[in-house]
């Protein structure tokens, strides 16, 4: 790496020689004002050399805090730092710990900001727990948390501390930016604008919901629009540079130089795969070929204290592309005819839709079967979809269907497969006690859905949202109360139903009457609808009172008697315990037929403690019962509760609903359901378009899900940031999928490394490596998720 900075004495020359030009620059009329242009840095003492007046043990400006349960935190002035000789650090012990080094500094009010600072984390391997709660520590920990506030004038507006914050107003995000696990020193840079009456600002460096220890380097704040109007001309975004040595090039409105050019392998500009260049004019031609794959590039410009201030963000590619444009969307088929267990006539229509967004439709490679039987040839197969009548009347009773189809790329699309009746309706019936979890003989992955406009009886229902979930791939409905007409919108609409009995369990009081109480009176009245697939249960624990205290003697009795009442009445339906009060956890397994975890992190804490704070939970309650654990998906937005002051919209973002879902299929999980109360096409598009994203890549994936073997004999080259991205493969049917998902709120860099030479496919990406290797770059977005292929 070259070097971006000379040490003369105790003093820090970021630009070496050309740092002596700043001061011409920094007094250059602009060419639209006239008047002189400074960069200025807002952060008094950035790289934490001066010593506090008051506290000689801690930098000026700067003041060490503590919150939550724990206070164990160790908050540490350290040397040397990353530019200069110093820098702060927090330690955490636990995921009880939170601590952090906060500044105030003064700000304008609806004004937007350049932030950056240097970070390096201690290592992604978890440290043996010290104290605390060890069952949060198994999973690995993160990186740094950044949290951005506002003092306010009227200290009657400050919110009140919590055990996850104690900033008075925060700036989005609410519960700040979870940064990743950066092994060397990188940078993190993100803008961000004030709130209408802010004058003062809190930036709190924080290390929270695992145990782990971050330093922190040359913070930096600048208000943007004092940074010169710089534009990154060449290389264009994601040119090629076929010779591995790119000439690049920028416009600065003010004059040319002195800039400091960085370009990066690492998007977070790890410093062991970052060069650095001090260039006097608007270009720079590297000398030597840089390594295959892309890269990062960005300028900085000197600020009064000499040190870098950034600009700007390229990048392209070094002599070929990662990966080649090719369609590796699958085509979709879905919207059964006649709908799942419906009675049908003895000649019907047997119809499927196809939607296919790339190479088109193969329709040579459609096939259709009836109840075993190929029948394709006597089908009509279109690009828009296939239907079949019968030849002859169809005899009485249960009938099967599989369809399936491929795209002119070769991208096989989902199997659709469901029964119906002749001169009968047909129940569906589930074999849960045993791995994999089959419905209807078939191995089946759930993905269902909590939302009310798919709720028929609840006011804000709506056909067409619930008709697109479906067809997405959702399979069943997490029901609210229901009566008959609206479970049988839920069969029109082909999807499954799950009846909600906790209200009926609550009343349970006498094995006598339970019958009563959960079949006559209660929604288990229902069970003979086709459309049930399951009875559940909302937090069961919790049928008496919400107390974080063990369950009571009467609720277990209520448990243990609805459990004797559903085998005895439908052994064929498992009942779906849905529990969030884990101190009542232990007690509710043994009544249950398939525990769903749920417990909602975002804003609060970071959204991969699903793992430490849910799921693992439920995997050390099962252990030895082999009952399946499902992943309730937080899709709902939980508050900022009232003692916070947010103007932020709705979170979790539609990408940390995303990261979620995904790591809990990483983790393993049998089955997923999401939490998606208040979403809808209209008032959330884009989330609402995020939960049917999801719903179609796990219906593409369920057959994978629900019996495919996970190997170990994939990885990820160690450094950099990898230690944020987590992933799974899973082999089925002589092929291979990779889930992988970027726990963390900034882009990283991943390298493959695969046993064999592959030629993988990113699934719904269309891209694909270029020829076989067994190495393969990539990166990914915040809370990113990628899911490869290849046989």
């Amino acid at each position: 790496m070259a070097v971006m900075w000379q040490r003369t004495g105790p003093k820090v020359m970021i630009f070496g020689v050309l740092g002596y030009l700043m001061g011409a620059m920094l007094m250059l009329p602009t060419k639209a004002q006239g008047t002189p242009f400074q960069v200025i840095n807002l952060v008094p003492n950035p790289g934490f050399e001066a010593a506090d007046a008051t506290v000689p043990t801690q930098p000026a400006g700067f003041t060490p805090g503590r919150v939550g349960t724990g206070r164990k935190a160790a908050l540490t002035w350290e040397k040397p730092g990353y530019v200069s000789g110093k820098c702060v650090a927090v330690e955490t012990m636990d995921s009880d710990d939170l601590g952090y080094w906060e500044t105030v500094i003064a700000v304008k009010p609806r004004t937007e900001y350049v932030l950056s600072f240097y970070y390096k984390c201690r290592s992604s391997v978890v440290p043996k727990t010290t104290a605390g709660d060890p069952e949060y520590n198994k999973g690995r920990p993160g990186g740094p948390n950044l949290e951005l506030g506002m003092v306010p004038d009227d200290a009657a507006r400050a919110g009140e501390p919590t055990r996850w914050s104690d900033i008075e107003i925060t700036l989005p995000p609410q519960g700040g930016v979870y940064l990743p696990v950066a092994s060397q020193w990188s940078l993190h840079r993100r803008t961000f604008v004030t709130r209408t009456d802010q004058t003062k600002l809190r930036i709190k460096l924080r290390v929270w919901c695992y145990a782990q220890k971050v330093w922190f380097d040359d913070l930096s704040v600048v208000e943007t629009a004092t940074l010169p109007r710089i534009t990154l001309r060449l290389p264009a975004a994601d040119a090629v540079v076929a010779d591995g040595r790119p000439h690049f090039r920028w416009r600065n409105d003010i004059q040319t130089g002195p800039y400091l050019l960085a370009y990066s392998s690492s998007p977070i500009f790890d410093i062991t795969a970052t060069k650095q260049h001090e260039v006097g004019g608007d270009s720079y031609h590297v000398a030597e070929a840089l390594p295959a794959g892309r890269w990062f590039w960005r300028l900085a410009v000197p600020d009064q204290h000499r040190r870098p201030c950034w600009i700007g963000d390229g990048t392209f590619l070094s002599h070929r592309p990662s990966w080649t444009d090719e369609d590796t969307t699958p085509p979709l088929v879905y919207r059964p005819e006649p709908t799942p267990n419906d009675n049908a006539n003895d000649r019907p229509v047997i119809s499927a839709r196809f939607a296919e967004h790339g190479s088109g439709i193969d329709l040579a490679s459609a096939k259709v079967l009836l109840d075993g039987r190929d029948v394709t040839a006597d089908a009509n197969v279109q690009s828009h979809g296939v239907t079949l009548t019968p030849a002859a009347p169809l005899a009485k009773g249960l009938h099967r269907v599989r369809i399936s189809v491929a795209d002119k790329a070769g991208n096989a699309g989902n199997m659709l497969v469901w029964q119906f009746g002749i001169g009968q309706f047909l129940s569906n019936k589930s074999e849960y006690e045993t791995e994999p979890f089959r419905l209807n003989g078939d191995p089946f992955f759930p993905i269902g859905i909590y939302a009310y406009v798919c709720h028929p009886d609840d006011g804000r229902f709506n056909f067409a949202a619930l008709a697109a979930a479906t067809d997405a791939g959702y399979n069943f409905v997490l029901n609210t109360t229901e009566r008959r007409v609206g479970l049988d919108k839920e069969a029109k609409a082909g999807i499954m139903a799950a009846l909600n009995m906790s209200a009926d369990m609550g009343k349970i009081d006498d094995p006598a009457t339970a019958e009563e109480t959960l079949f006559v009176t209660g929604q288990g009245r229902f069970r003979d609808h086709p459309s049930i697939f399951a009875y559940w249960a909302d937090d069961p624990e919790n049928i008496e009172d919400t107390a974080a205290t063990p369950v009571s003697e009467s609720t277990i009795a209520k448990l243990n008697i609805s459990r004797q009442t559903f085998k005895k009445n439908d052994p064929d339906r498992p009942t779906l315990f849905a529990i969030s009060n884990l101190p009542r956890l232990d007690v509710c397994v043994p009544a249950g037929d398939v525990m769903v975890a749920y417990r909602y992190p975002v804003p609060q804490y970071h959204p991969m403690m699903i793992y430490g704070w849910t799921i693992v939970a439920f995997e050390n309650a099962v252990r030895g019962s082999n009952k399946p654990i499902w992943f309730n998906s937080q899709a709902v937005d939980i508050g900022h509760g009232p003692k916070f002051s947010a103007d932020e919209g709705m979170r979790p973002t539609a990408a940390e609903i995303r990261a979620m879902a995904f790591y809990s299929l990483v983790l393993g999980v049998r089955g997923y359901t999401i939490y998606a109360n208040y979403l809808n096409p209209r008032d959330y598009p884009g989330r609402w378009a995020e939960a049917l994203r999801i719903a179609t890549m796990m219906r593409h994936l369920g057959p994978a899900l629900a019996v495919g073997t996970t190997t170990t004999d994939v990885s990820i080259e160690r450094g950099g940031a990898a230690g944020s991205i987590f992933f799974r493969n899973v082999r089925y049917e002589g092929g291979n999928v990779l889930l992988a998902v970027n726990m963390s709120a900034d882009r990283v860099a991943a390298r493959w490394v695969f046993p064999r030479p592959v030629r993988a496919s990113v699934l719904f990406e269309d891209r694909r490596m270029p020829a076989p290797a067994t190495q393969a770059a990539d990166h990914f977005e915040p809370f990113g998720v990628h899911v490869y292929q290849w046989q």
